[in-house]
């Protein structure tokens, strides 16, 4: 197994860029504003690296964007949170890569399906899991796995997470 390398929790402070892996845009202050957030939605994404995500709060479903994102060839997820807000993950340029939901599952399930993953990660392979909560209990366990890493919590109490194998 490789080097473990130390992944970042968004609630600790800006991630390095060497671990950036999901860039969050909320556009609610830009609608507030009266401007269609299009382009700051764009000229986020294009300072995503391919393999990152940039996730999205918006306050409707966004079909349109999504129909656009993934012609572009970005994989696209739509989440619901409470409020009537949604959060979008915008994988870039991996089609095929999206979230998978492990809000379903019992403790200490999504642990469990997380840690496999990690011993299973190719080179450069990533991964999203969306969580029921922020994974406490997980976060120490990934500082001592050979993968790169990021948290970020959502607005309802539950989280995204970022595998990226080393």
């Amino acid at each position: 197994m490789g080097e473990a390398q130390r992944g970042t929790d968004e609630r600790s402070g800006a991630p390095d860029s060497a671990t950036q892996a999901i860039t969050t845009l909320d556009v609610r202050p830009i609608l507030a504003t009266g401007r269609d957030p299009l382009d700051d939605i764009l000229t986020s994404l294009a300072a995503v690296p391919r393999g990152a995500a940039l996730l999205l709060t918006v306050p409707f479903r966004p079909t349109p964007l999504l129909t656009l994102l993934t012609s572009r060839g970005h994989g696209v997820a739509l989440r619901p949170l409470d409020g009537g807000l949604f959060a979008v993950v915008v994988v870039v340029e991996e089609p095929s890569v999206s979230p998978s939901d492990l809000s379903d599952l019992e403790p200490p399930e999504p642990m469990e399906v997380v840690l496999g993953a990690t011993t299973a990660l190719a080179r450069d392979e990533v991964r999203l899991y969306w969580l029921p909560r922020y994974p406490r209990m997980l976060v120490p366990l990934l500082a001592d796995r050979a993968v790169r890493w990021q948290l970020v919590a959502l607005e309802d109490g539950s989280a995204l997470l970022h595998l990226r194998g080393v």
